[in-house]
């Protein structure tokens, strides 16, 4: 995939999506003060186990090199976590955990319900599912609309009824990578390749 390609991908994550389709998740476990701490800097992540993976209920707030909070605001980095470009996303998670792979989020889609179908494709899959997977969401996933920042410094916020989050794989497609991406407008689970110079959300699975 050229640059072009992945970056008209990108370009169309406002893309609509179909009714959802009331697909039920896997109950999160009872224990919800299940917790790790980053040796680095003593910051607590929740996590929650689906599909024999556990992963962290927060997004990465780990001060790496070229990371920044979202829209600039330091105080966004405490509740959304920090946005990474790739090459530093893949080496941010602490010791044990690891950025999740593409892999791990189609057996994450499948535990949910998501068909062998959708799983495979590109762009808006599983209607009703992406619902599971943001604040209040039955997973307990949790995961923040916290936006991106472009290769040129400025950031895709999204107001009123359209805020977004972009989630990083470490999973290249040559001068890209897979990313997932959850709107407020939308119901179900984005799927493209972003350019790397993208900076994007990290979430770290276990192991």
């Amino acid at each position: 995939m050229t640059a072009a390609a992945a970056i008209a991908l990108v370009m169309v994550l406002g893309a609509e999506s179909g009714a959802p389709a009331g697909h039920q998740a896997p109950s999160r476990p009872a224990d919800d003060s299940a917790s790790t701490t980053d040796p680095r800097d003593g910051k607590q992540y929740p996590v929650v186990t689906i599909a024999d993976m556990t992963w962290m209920v927060r997004n990465l707030d780990f001060a790496a090199e070229g990371s920044v909070c979202p829209r600039g605001d330091a105080q966004a980095c405490e509740t959304e976590g920090r946005l990474y470009p790739w090459a530093a996303a893949v080496t941010a998670c602490p010791a044990g955990w690891h950025l999740s792979t593409e892999d791990e989020w189609q057996r994450l889609e499948r535990a949910l319900g998501m068909s062998g179908e959708d799983v495979s494709r590109d762009r808006e899959r599983g209607p009703g599912l992406g619902d599971l997977l943001k604040p209040g969401g039955s997973t307990g996933l949790n995961f923040p609309l916290a936006g991106w920042r472009r290769p040129d410094g400025t950031f895709r916020i999204g107001n009123g009824t359209d805020r977004a989050a972009a989630i990083w794989t470490s999973t290249r497609v040559e001068d890209a990578a897979w990313h997932r991406d959850l709107s407020s407008a939308r119901t179900g689970i984005w799927r493209s390749a972003v350019p790397l110079a993208y900076s994007l959300s990290v979430r770290c699975v276990m192991g």
